[in-house]
Formats: structure tokens, sequence, C-alpha cells
């Protein structure tokens, strides 16, 4: 698990979506955990479907030569799914290195995966693997979009990325070229994380009116 954490930056950027909810970035898990209160209200590796059963990547519904999945086994609190497709499913493959489980868009690894909540969010974080600084985050809540920006990843493996909204979403779209992601974390609007992204956001602006002078 701490491979997945060894990033050498401690950046926060503050970041003011078009769509209307301002999205707080984080590449380090540090400042992530800080900022949503060390509340992590879902935790998903892949490893596990619903009921706690192992997951071994062994079906290839389109006969491609790629492993893929129903989107809804993990949890029984968020349906992964490929829109672009569009399919409920989504691909998964065992690479090993200490990350096992990776799921990714269905068919080809290339276009959009997205996750639907039963419930409201405010943020969500997750473990990516050749992430495009081109990939972008997109976020819903009902069919509206209410934030997007871009991740930035650098194309390699164990990076993290991590985004606070201050408007709840129950939806969210990651659209780039060729990734994947092996941990997914999700914080609900509960109030102590609530109070933690507060001051974390208040923190954030004034890194980033520093850079700026």
């Amino acid at each position: 698990m701490c491979k997945r954490y060894m990033l050498a930056s401690v950046w926060a950027g503050f970041l003011t979506s078009a769509a209307g909810a301002d999205i707080t970035v984080f590449d380090n898990f540090f400042d992530y955990d800080i900022a949503v209160g060390g509340i992590h209200t879902l935790f998903i590796d892949f490893e596990t479907d619903s009921r706690g059963n192992p997951v071994i990547p062994s079906e290839d519904f389109d006969g491609n030569g790629l492993f893929d999945i129903e989107g809804g086994v993990f949890s029984n609190l968020v349906v992964y799914s490929s829109p672009d497709f569009p399919s409920t499913r989504v691909n998964i493959a065992d690479i090993g290195m200490g990350v096992d489980n990776e799921i990714g868009p269905f068919n080809e690894w290339n276009g959009t995966i997205a996750w639907d909540y039963t419930t409201n969010y405010i943020a969500t974080a997750f473990t990516g693997i050749d992430v495009e600084p081109s990939t972008v985050l997109r976020l819903f809540s009902g069919n509206t979009l209410v934030g997007q920006t871009t991740v930035g990843g650098t194309g390699e493996i164990f990076q993290f990325f991590g985004f606070v909204s201050t408007i709840a979403f129950d939806r969210a779209e990651l659209d780039g070229i060729f990734f994947a992601i092996d941990a997914h974390y999700s914080t609900v609007p509960g109030p102590g994380a609530l109070v933690a992204i507060g001051v974390f956001s208040l923190v954030g602006i004034g890194r980033r009116r520093g850079r700026r002078r």
C-alpha cells in the first residue's frame, strides 16, 4: 500500500470550475487526508466484490483478449461504467507489482470511466496508472454538470489524485487516454469533513495567491 503514496510533491491547487463548483486538486494523499478530516466514507480497491469475495479477472465479454467485469460488483454504494461505449462493464486487470486489480474504460482502456453513487459526495480520490496530463474529471449532480478540472497526470504509475468540491455530486467521469485506477476513495458531506474541507480550502486559496505575487 505504501508504494501508492510515494510522491515527492506536496502541492494542493485551488481551481475554479467553469460549471460553478470550486474544486481543490491534490497530488498527494497526506494533504487530501487532512482536507477531508481523515474521513474516507467509501474505499474500493477492486480486490473484492460487494460480498467480500475475491475478484479474479477472468471474463472477456467482447472477446477482444482483455478481461472485463460488470461495474456494479465491487460495492452496493457505487457503480462503475463506460459511457463512451456505452457499457455497464469496465476493463479489469491484475498487473501485480503490489497493485493487483486495476480498472479502466471498457474495451480498449481509452475514453471515459464513470462512477455513480447512491448518495451525494464532496470528495473523490484515486491512485492512477498512466494518467496523462490532458485527462479530465467531471462532476455531476443528477444530470447536471457542477464542476470539471484537468487531472494533471504525468503518465506514470502510483500517482495519487484527489479532488474536493464545494458542490456535492453523485456522479463522476474520468476522461483520458489509456489509463487505469487501482484504489478509489470517496467522502460524504458529513460535519467533520465539511469543517476540514472549509479550513483547507482557505489554505489552498492562500497558497494560490502567494504563488501569483
